[in-house]
This record gives C-alpha cells, structure tokens and sequence, in this order.
C-alpha cells in the first residue's frame, strides 16, 4: 500500500522523491488483442471445419483442434494483456503530497467504482470471472463434438462457427483479464485500498446505539492529477461525547480487525485509548503516552467469552459504552445515559 511504503526524505515531510509518471496509449493493447482474436477465430474456424465432428478413430486430431488450438490461443490471450500491462506507464515515484481525509459512505463507494476505469493503467483489478471464465469455456469448447457426435449430428455444420466464436469470447476475456489484473510498476502506490470491506462495516456499525455519524478516513496521496489511497478505516462518532472517536479496520467482509477508542483531553499526550485486536481479543487502556496500560472489562454482553473478529456489533457497542462511561465522569450528559440505558450497562447514578 501506498502510505506503508512512504519514503520520507530529511527536511520535507510528507513528500517523496520526485518523479515522472508517463501513460502510454491503449491502442497497441487493443489492436494486439484484435489481431489475436481474429487469428485465432479464424484458425479454430479453419481447424473444425476440416475435422469435423469426433472421430474416434483419429483422437490425435481432435485434440489439436479442440483442445491445443484453443489452449493455445486463450495463453497467447493472457501473455498479450500481462505483457502490455507491464510496459503501458513509465513510473517513478512522485513528490507526493499527503494529506489526510474522511469520505462519507456515498462518497467512498463513488471512489471505488471510478478509480480502476480512471486508473486502468495503474491499478491492479482483478476479478475472479477474468481467470475462470476462459477455461470454462475451453472446456465447452472441448466437450461440443462429443455431444455433437453423440446427441445432434445434425448440428455437425455449425460446429465450426460455435467453436470458434467461444474460442473468441474466451480469448478476449483473457487478453483484457490479464491487462486488468497485473500488477506494474506504479501498482504499488495505486493499489486500491479495500473499499468494499470498509463500506459493508460502516453500513453495519452506522445501526448500532448512539452511533452519531459514520465516515470513512483515508490517507490521501496527490500529484498533479493523480490521487491514491491507503489507511482506509471506519470513523465513528459517539452521541453525547463531542471529543470521542472510535476507528475501525477490516480486511474482510464481515469480520473486523482492529477497534481504538480515543477520547480526547486536550494534548494529544494526555488521551485516553482503547484498543481491540483480532490477535490480543481484549480491550486494552492507556491513559496518555506514560501510561503502561491495562485490560479492561467489556462492558457489554460479552459472559466471560472471548470476543471474536465476527462479534463486530458486540466489539463496538463495547468500544462505545467504554468511551461513554468514561465521558460521563467527566461531563454528564443526558444522551450519554440514554445510550448507555440502550446498551444495558450500568452506570452510576446522580447523587
């Protein structure tokens, strides 16, 4: 990811070594992908035609033409996308300029759908039917004569035109797969970030109680017209506790990584944390930078078991009643109750 491999040269915080960024044209990419669907198009066309339906009798033919020749055809496929992918864009690192920046839902889920189209020279975007549709379709492909021969003769003249139209199909999907899904040289700073995983978790953890609003952080990298992101995580804000934030990771649909509750007091030294792990499962305090730290009790339902990277409303709903029962030490608030009533915990009373 982009912000994990930030270079930070002495005396310019927050930039990197310069460097240009050069986009060559897609064109030779689509023209090299025609050529190659129309060779191959028309030398499986030209193949079943003399061959014809199975032959059982010359099995060696029907492999050339039904098996080699379309293999053979949907591989060049693939090294043609992988190889001009690899030399579409020189790069060089940029003098980035970072920044930091929180999305809403709406907004991030714009990002993540526009990003791969904008950045296709950039990006690294695979998708599971680039690489499992061509062989689906080899394998239609090899299978045709035998149902041919064995269910509808009769579809023997039309052989050749299925075959190679599928031939076709699977051959583009290849080339344009491969050119999606690899990686170059500027794949390391424009790798996506995982929108997807971040966007399912905000919706989730927006319903809980006393969630207030719900953003998405990035780290944000700009040059010139270029912009790339990394750090991505949930923001929540707490009702009633203005000074509060609670962050959250995930790296996986439906499961969460990692949870930090802070609670502002003035001087970033001063904070109080919280911080919950998928490795460490409990719910961890400090009390400013000094601090050594201790284990906490969730305050939440949790029964003596362990919490879980699934337990995603169970993990924040405790990270939220921590923040307010430490707020309402501090400030007493009567939406600060409310939640706390919502989320069953007890707390203590006005005197």
């Amino acid at each position: 990811m982009l912000i994990a491999t930030l270079k930070v040269p002495a005396g310019r915080a927050g930039r990197m070594n310069a460097g240009p960024i050069v986009e060559r044209p897609l064109w030779p990419f689509i023209v090299a992908s025609v050529i190659l669907d129309v060779i191959s198009t028309v030398g499986v066309f030209s193949l079943t035609t003399m061959t014809g339906a199975v032959d059982w009798s010359s099995l060696l033919s029907y492999l050339l033409t039904f098996v080699a020749a379309p293999t053979l055809a949907v591989t060049v496929g693939y090294l043609v996308g992988w190889s001009f992918k690899r030399r579409v864009v020189d790069y060089g690192k940029p003098d980035w300029e970072l920044s930091s920046r929180e999305l809403s839902i709406e907004e991030a889920e714009q990002l993540a759908k526009t990003l791969p189209a904008q950045y296709i020279r950039l990006v690294p975007n695979s998708r599971f039917w680039y690489f499992m549709t061509p062989p689906l379709l080899l394998i239609v492909v090899a299978a045709l004569p035998v149902y041919v021969l064995d269910t509808a003769p009769l579809l023997t003249t039309l052989l050749p035109l299925f075959s190679s139209i599928l031939v076709a199909v699977a051959t583009a999907i290849a080339a344009y797969g491969a050119f999606r899904a690899t990686s170059n040289a500027a794949a390391e700073d424009f790798k996506m970030p995982l929108f997807r995983e971040a966007i399912w978790l905000a919706r989730r953890q927006a319903k809980l109680p006393g969630v207030e609003s719900v953003s998405i952080a990035v780290q944000e990298a700009t040059f010139g017209p270029y912009r790339s992101y990394a750090g991505i995580r949930v923001v929540l804000r707490v009702r009633g506790v203005p000074d509060g934030r609670i962050e959250a990771w995930s790296d996986e649909i439906g499961a969460l990584s990692r949870l930090t509750v802070r609670l502002s007091r003035g001087e970033p030294k001063d904070d109080i944390v919280w911080m919950w792990t998928r490795t460490d499962r409990e719910f961890w305090k400090t009390v400013g930078f000094a601090s050594m730290g201790e284990y906490v009790t969730p305050p939440v339902g949790v029964r003596g078991r362990e919490l879980s990277v699934k337990d995603i409303d169970l993990v924040t709903t405790n990270g939220i009643a921590l923040l307010l029962l430490e707020a309402l030490q501090t400030e007493d608030r009567p939406e600060i109750r409310d939640t706390l009533r919502e989320l069953g915990v007890a707390y203590p009373e006005n005197e």
